[in-house]
């Protein structure tokens, strides 16, 4: 069977998906382990400069941290799971659902962020791009998911 143009498409986002769900695991491992060396001795004059700068207690930077870093896993997972389940979906349309469920909750969870970080003022010029470039990934992912659920007659 000949795949529709919007399969082939979804092929590519799939395995971008994934690429990126594979960094950002990484970052998110990077993280736990900067949460990690905010106790350790090496790091003393580093933690206190930052407990200084923030007001903070350097449990409180820990937690920060490692919340950060869970945050970036599980969102890897979540993009690395999204990718798996596309490049299926490209072979066979008629397993596009989890894939457009998928592609609602990333969409939705990206709005939610930038949201949130709007409000608590932490968009500025040097971030704003890869909110905005979050947002119309997944927007083209759920787009592209819903071609194919209504080729697929679902």
């Amino acid at each position: 069977m000949e795949r529709s143009g919007y399969q082939k498409t979804l092929k590519v986002i799939s395995i971008i998906d994934i690429v990126a769900g594979v960094f950002a695991i990484l970052a998110g491992g990077l993280f736990f382990a900067g949460a990690g060396l905010l106790s350790s001795p090496e790091m003393a004059s580093e933690t206190a400069t930052l407990v200084n700068e923030t007001g903070l207690s350097t449990e409180a930077l820990g937690g920060i941290t490692s919340a950060i870093g869970f945050a970036g896993v599980l969102g890897g997972a979540l993009e690395i799971l999204t990718g798996v389940l596309g490049l299926r979906a490209a072979k066979d349309s008629q397993k596009i659902m989890p894939v457009w469920y998928l592609a609602i909750i990333s969409l939705a969870l990206n709005v939610v962020s930038l949201v949130t970080g709007l409000f608590q003022g932490q968009i500025n010029g040097s971030n704003i791009v890869s909110y905005i470039t979050s947002i119309l990934f997944a927007g083209l992912m759920f787009w592209v998911a819903n071609n194919i659920k209504a080729q697929a007659g679902k």
